[in-house]
Parts: structure tokens; sequence; C-alpha cells
């Protein structure tokens, strides 16, 4: 069977980090060409919740060869604080490695809302209805698939403030989202002849999925009688 002689991981994934090899020694006496594929499980309370593949990069002798995998900050997506990497071969003949345990700390930092997009001001409607398009960027170190919810929430100066979901989905119709994954995320306000006018003040803020809320970005829009 292969024997896992070392590994080469860190001990902190920080935030924003760039694809980095974590990789681990292998020796087979049937030669390099006897190993298959190495597995990365990661693991919290002996529970796996995650499993990648290495495979062969170099090899240092006949008997000897690197298995690696790249991973980058998107690796922490959904996930932060202490974990266990737990690393294991198979050879041709499907006999398992020993398994070596590695802890790993995945950072998860706060997501980041800004550059706005609302017009400065907006004239009521003497017919129908109009739509004001109200955009914010997000972005989040772990990837914007570790964002789990941006929302605007809107006050009139002295009124109730009111709690309204941004999507990024590209549906334009039904949200005024023109593409979708792009970080840019939309909606649409309707107004009439019949809108309350004032001073109005858009809180954007996004959330992502361990909990983290990002600085909160306030921009303001009038709505002219």
């Amino acid at each position: 069977a292969p024997e896992i002689l070392t590994t080469n991981v860190p001990d902190t994934l920080q935030s924003g980090t760039a694809p980095i090899a974590f990789s681990i020694t292998v020796l087979d006496s049937n030669l390099t060409d006897d190993i298959q594929y190495g597995l990365m499980r990661l693991q919290r309370n002996s529970v796996t919740l995650a499993t990648d593949t290495l495979f062969t990069e170099s090899a240092n002798s006949d008997f000897e060869a690197v298995l690696t995998r790249n991973i980058d900050s998107t690796y922490a997506a959904e996930r932060v604080g202490e974990y266990q990497l737990a690393f294991q071969v198979a050879d041709a003949s499907g006999d398992l490695s020993n398994v070596i345990l590695q802890p790993i700390f995945l950072e998860n930092t706060l997501p980041t809302v800004f550059n706005p997009s609302l017009p400065d001001s907006v004239t009521r409607p003497t017919v129908g209805t109009g739509v004001i398009e109200v955009r914010i960027s997000a972005d989040d170190s772990q990837g914007l698939g570790d964002l789990q919810i941006v929302n605007m929430t809107i006050q009139r100066e002295g009124g109730t403030p009111s709690t309204i979901e941004m999507f990024d989905n590209g549906d334009f119709e039904n949200y005024r989202d023109e593409v979708a994954g792009d970080g840019i995320f939309s909606r649409g306000l309707l107004i009439d002849g019949t809108s309350a006018s004032g001073t109005f003040y858009f809180t954007f803020e996004a959330q992502d999925r361990v909990g983290n809320l990002s600085a909160a970005l306030v921009d303001s829009l009038v709505i002219l009688p």
C-alpha cells in the first residue's frame, strides 16, 4: 500500500488567498505509476463536509511522488473556524494508505457593499407608473457564492423603515437585474402620482453564509412633488 510521508498545507487559509498548492508526499514500493489519486477530506467533529481529489504533480524518485490540489479562499465559503484535513491515497490495486490529519483554520471575513447606483431625485409621474432602478455592488473574499443576502432598507425622513431584498440573478423583468452573477444586485421600485414625496434614505448591507454582516452604506433619493 502507498504511504503518505509528509503534508504541505498552511495552518490558516487566509481570506482573499490566491490559489496555493496543498500537497502531500507519497511513497509507493510499486513505483509512482501505481499511485492513482489522493483524497483530501475537510472534517469537523469527525464529520466529512467536503472531499477533493489530489493528483500527481511530480516525482521525487521512482518510488516517491508529490500529489497536489490548488486551493483558494473560495474554499472557505460557508465555513469559518477550526477544521481538519484528512489525507489518504489509493493505488491501482485499490489499496489505501495511512490517513494523515492536518488542522487548518479557515478565515472568513466580512462582505462589502460599494458603488450604489440610484438617481439623486425623481419627479412623480403625472400619468401611469414609473420604475426607480436601484443597484449596489457587493463582494466577498470567499467569492460571491459566500453571499447569503443583499438588502436595502428604505426610510423616508421621519418615517418607518422597510427592508427589501436585492438580486443578482439576471431577471430584469422582475428585479431590474441585467447580468446574473456579476456582483451587482438590483431592484426596481414603483412610483406613481400617489407616491409620497420627500427625502428617502437607502441603507445597503450584505450578509454572508456564516453570518458576517458588511458595514452599512447609506445613500439618499429625493422624490419631488
